[in-house]
């Protein structure tokens, strides 16, 4: 029997794809599944999941030392030490990375404990421009150096997929979309109920990180200009941006801000819309290979979306039919594409959304995830018995 620990730099309190991938591998014949992140006020330091999995958050004394850089990395070195303790006394011998700034970690916990190290990479992290300077240049190297060391690479579009197998040179490599599980979509009221919005508006809905890069600004621009549409905006999430959602949605009665959500709530909310909005400005190799999870939240939802012009989300809306892809978001742009949503045959619509949801559900996802752990990571012992009891 095998243990697993999944470790994360962050507090660990919305997970849902180290949640989702966690679940997959405690039901498929895993030992103890761990998963160990940072202590935040108000978390609990010891949460027991379910019998199978249970979140370990560290208390580092070096938390509230100054940002300098040479404290951060005095605060990544108590973190990783309190990890390799932590571990060394649960009989670990699968290990998951969730960062390139672990991958090291990783590599030594490989090591140390005799196990099998897997790299779940959740974004194309080095092509990140919010990582730059000398910690982008560090973190290249890290990877360049590292990635071969893992059993596995776990990445989230077939676009960084092939750009690691051309990069690096790596087969050991599988795509797992980050997808919900599948549920049929009930729609409701819930929005329109909690946030007080006429009856007969229809809502387009931006779900996720409220930061920069994500269009989010030129949609509080166009709605600020917006007198008499059919259509009001809100913005569900948390970030950076919400005081200028917050300050907007006080001037105008068009836009309104809905905090985050808890992860079971949130197709529920979702499916409270009639258009979701995918819109991650071309910056960078990781936003253009992007395939968020909001934007399959609203698909699962069923809502049509609309996304801008990057290859893997253009691919699932253009081959199945389910949305609008934007050259560029303006007024004229968005009133046009959500008056060609309006004119798509309903039914149609419903069927080829449910079509998508169905095909890229984490119940999907879970089985190529569980192919690549019986190729690549784990022995002959355990590979029989994880198929066995996943199916």
């Amino acid at each position: 029997m095998y243990n697993n620990i999944h470790i994360v730099r962050n507090s660990f309190s919305h997970g849902s794809r180290v949640l989702k991938e966690t679940d997959t591998l405690a039901k498929s014949g895993i030992g103890k599944v761990y998963i160990v992140a940072i202590h935040a006020e108000g978390l609990k330091e010891h949460e027991e999941i379910d019998v199978g999995r249970a979140v370990r958050r560290l208390k580092l004394s070096t938390k509230q030392w100054p940002k300098r850089r040479i404290i951060q990395v005095l605060k990544h070195l108590e973190f990783c030490l309190r990890v390799i303790r932590f571990a060394r006394g649960k009989d670990i011998r699968l290990i998951n990375v969730h960062s390139v700034d672990l991958l090291p970690l990783g590599v030594l916990l490989k090591w140390v404990l005799r196990g099998k190290l897997v790299y779940d990479a959740h974004e194309l992290e080095t092509e990140n421009p919010d990582l730059a300077g000398f910690g982008r240049y560090v973190a290249k190297g890290i990877e360049r150096a590292l990635i071969r060391k893992a059993d596995l690479v776990i990445v989230v579009s077939k676009s960084i997929e092939e750009w690691y197998r051309e990069k690096y040179g790596i087969t050991n490599i599988v795509t797992l979309l980050n997808c919900p599980n599948y549920q049929e979509p009930k729609r409701s009221q819930i929005l329109h109920q909690s946030l007080d919005i006429p009856k007969g508006k229809r809502i387009l809905i931006y779900q996720g990180a409220l930061a920069r890069g994500r269009g989010i600004e030129m949609l509080l621009e166009i709605f600020a200009g917006w007198k008499n549409e059919g259509y009001v905006l809100v913005c569900m999430g948390y970030g950076e941006l919400a005081p200028m959602i917050r300050e907007q949605a006080s001037r105008h009665g068009n836009i309104y801000l809905k905090e985050a959500v808890s992860p079971h709530a949130v197709l529920e909310y979702t499916a409270a819309a009639d258009v979701g909005v995918s819109y991650l400005e071309d910056a960078s190799l990781n936003s253009r290979f992007a395939l968020p999870n909001k934007f399959f939240e609203y698909i699962t939802a069923g809502l049509p979306v609309i996304v801008n012009d990057a290859p893997e989300r253009k691919r699932v809306v253009e081959e199945a039919g389910i949305g609008v892809v934007l050259r560029e978001m303006t007024a004229d742009s968005l009133r046009r594409a959500l008056q060609t949503i309006e004119g798509m045959d309903k039914d149609r619509l419903r069927e080829k959304l449910m079509e998508v949801a169905m095909t890229c559900s984490w119940d999907r996802q879970a089985e190529s995830m569980i192919e690549a752990y019986r190729r690549h990571v784990f022995q002959q012992p355990l590979r029989a018995q994880v198929i066995n009891d996943h199916h």
